[in-house]
């Protein structure tokens, strides 16, 4: 045999593949040893929630809502949306709709042919104080959330 055929097929005799192979394990080892120092200082530092006093009293009537439903999710940026609105034109949220300033109403002189309809929806505070003050005046409440189905036959 000679001495090209006796030669290992894997043979480099000036060593710098292995040089290249070490090194790369070492950034190999150290990526892997920071990620899981990573993972465990994650795993044991609590996670950082807003604080929540329950024994507040504006904690009897904003409780903490967990959000799931991407409607659900809309609807509160929209109602949080408003909330910044009335604040930055200098008006407050009310805490209970007993509080709310109700609108002056017109009402027309009930004779046998007009019919009074209110509107309520359950995203305005505003709405279900109005609808107290004044139900007893209603003939019909048109609720927002009734939906009548395109066939025509139900509601949803």
């Amino acid at each position: 045999m000679s001495a090209e055929k006796s030669a290992h097929v894997f043979s480099e005799p000036t060593g710098r593949r292995w040089q290249r192979i070490r090194a790369g394990a070492y950034i190999l080892s150290g990526i892997s040893t920071i990620a899981v120092l990573g993972l465990i200082v994650a795993a044991l530092r609590p996670p950082a929630l807003p604080r929540y006093d329950a024994f507040s009293p504006a904690a009897k009537h904003h409780p903490p809502v967990v959000v799931g439903s991407r409607s659900a999710r809309l609807r509160e940026s929209a109602r949080e949306r408003l909330f910044r609105a009335l604040r930055h034109q200098g008006h407050s949220p009310a805490l209970r709709p007993s509080h709310l300033p109700l609108r002056p109403t017109r009402l027309v002189e009930n004779n046998q042919d007009s019919i009074f309809v209110g509107f309520y929806v359950n995203w305005d505070d505003n709405s279900f104080a109005s609808l107290k003050a004044h139900v007893d005046k209603l003939d019909w409440v048109i609720a927002e959330w009734g939906f009548v189905t395109p066939s025509g036959d139900s509601l949803q």
